[in-house]
């Protein structure tokens, strides 16, 4: 998938100047090896709403979406692995924290100045929540709010439609809430079996009202 690769690609080049070591090489094999459905779907959002002319912008949003996630993914990991904070040399498991720390300042350095922005500490507040709701004695999954997934898939399409149009169509959150329950699954699955349907179903919304003034430079002016 175009979409897949290009943030792909542009992730890899934002987060190129990261040189200290383990970091580096770590976040470098991270995205490497990850699957981009949620910077595919920020771009694919963008891209069926308004055109050819908003992918650039889009991409450098959807990193900031992609990097979210995936420091939000290895975070909810090391909660739950024992077995890195019970070893004697703990060392792995801090620079696994570091990681995912640097990663979620990046997507956040990437989503600030968008529509996009209160989304994104909505979600990382939720998730956080979560977290700590886990942890309770005789926790109950109904106490959740949402998922991980969920959270960053809904934040995807925001961030892909209010590059076209200041608010975001109804039809295209509801769709990412519906891509959330179809795909119900952690890691997501990459974005070539993910997003199949994705350009068909996002094509038929007809809510979205392209702004005359927007265009693929509008994050750059920012």
């Amino acid at each position: 998938m175009d979409e897949a690769s290009n943030v792909r690609a542009t992730a890899l080049e934002l987060t190129s100047d990261i040189e200290a070591v383990p970091l580096g090489e770590r976040i470098e094999t991270l995205l490497q090896d990850a699957s981009m459905t949620p910077g595919a779907l920020t771009v694919l959002t963008a891209r069926t709403l308004g055109g050819d002319e908003f992918v650039e912008a889009a991409a450098t949003r959807g990193v900031g979406v992609q990097l979210s996630y995936e420091g939000l993914r290895l975070a909810r990991a090391l909660v739950h692995d024992d077995a890195i904070w019970e070893a004697e040399d703990r060392t792995d498991g801090y620079i696994e924290l570091l990681v995912s720390e640097v990663l979620v300042s990046r997507g956040f350095y990437h989503l600030a100045r968008t529509e996009a922005s209160d989304t994104a500490i909505q979600t990382v507040r939720r998730f956080a929540r979560n977290q700590t709701r886990r942890q309770v004695p005789n926790f109950d999954p109904a106490d959740l709010e949402g998922t991980l997934e969920g959270d960053i898939l809904r934040l995807a399409v925001e961030a892909g439609a209010t590059l076209v149009s200041p608010e975001p169509p109804a039809e295209a959150i509801a769709y990412a809430d519906r891509l959330a329950e179809e795909l119900d699954t952690s890691p997501l699955p990459t974005a070539e079996v993910a997003l199949a349907g994705a350009r068909e179903e996002l094509g038929g919304i007809t809510g979205a009202e392209p702004a005359a003034d927007r265009s693929a430079t509008a994050d750059q002016s920012r």
